[in-house]
């Protein structure tokens, strides 16, 4: 039987809201570094753990004081730990090499091999109890926060490690999803949630990550569109 806690609720906002902002700061960290040639990977770097904190503290949460049914983000956590120890330990040596535009050059078969193996060891981790899904919609949700999130953020970070400039893509299409997942659950809790006490509360943080997410996208935006002007003007 699938229970309903407020406690992981209340919690489940609040991370929304901070995974939301660390990673617009992120976004805001990669604009600098593509377009104003800042040596910030080290603060990209610290911030990304600042996020992983986030969602280890909830996993904790949800998993050992309200024995809550949630999905083990332990794997994700673990790998994107280790991908990013490896970032701030050549730090000093990666930041003053520029960006590739090409996937395929000289770091695509390590960066494709990092991402492969930290993705099949993050899936292989996964603890997800399929009979507690009340609906379709939360089953689309679930996919999204389980399978989406998770490979893309490793596929972002990953690419930045390597110096890749389809890092800022990955990161757009990843807060493009995480805003329209904010939109969908904010329709889905006005018209069908009939437990009024929390509505407000989840709708409100709802509302300020999808905000937060749409200027990530246009930070992102923006800086792809400046490095490719540069790029061009170099040439």
């Amino acid at each position: 039987m699938c229970n309903t806690y407020l406690g992981p609720i209340i919690a489940d906002d609040i991370l929304r809201l901070i995974l939301s902002f660390t990673l617009l700061v992120d976004c805001i960290i990669l604009r600098y570094i593509f377009t104003y040639k800042k040596v910030w990977d080290i603060a990209f770097w610290i911030t990304f753990v600042g996020f992983l904190s986030a969602m280890a503290t909830y996993g904790y949460l949800a998993n050992h004081i309200y024995l809550q049914n949630t999905f083990s983000y332990d794997g994700f956590i673990s790998c994107g730990a280790i991908i990013s120890i490896f970032g701030l330990l050549f730090s000093n040596h990666s930041r003053h090499l520029r960006f590739a535009n090409n996937v395929f050059s000289r770091n695509g078969p390590i960066f494709f091999a990092t991402f492969i193996v930290f993705s099949l060891i993050y899936l292989s981790t996964l603890n997800y109890d399929s009979h507690c899904v009340p609906s379709k919609y939360q089953f689309f949700i679930d996919i999204l926060q389980i399978v989406v999130y998770p490979l893309l953020l490793l596929f972002s970070i990953s690419a930045f490690l390597y110096r890749l400039t389809i890092c800022l893509s990955a990161f757009m299409i990843c807060m493009t999803l995480f805003m329209i997942e904010n939109i969908f659950f904010i329709y889905h809790e006005f018209f069908f949630v009939k437990e009024y006490n929390v509505l407000f509360e989840e709708i409100v943080c709802a509302t300020i990550s999808a905000f937060v997410s749409m200027a990530a996208i246009y930070i992102l935006a923006k800086t792809k569109k400046n490095y490719k002007e540069k790029k061009n003007g170099s040439n």
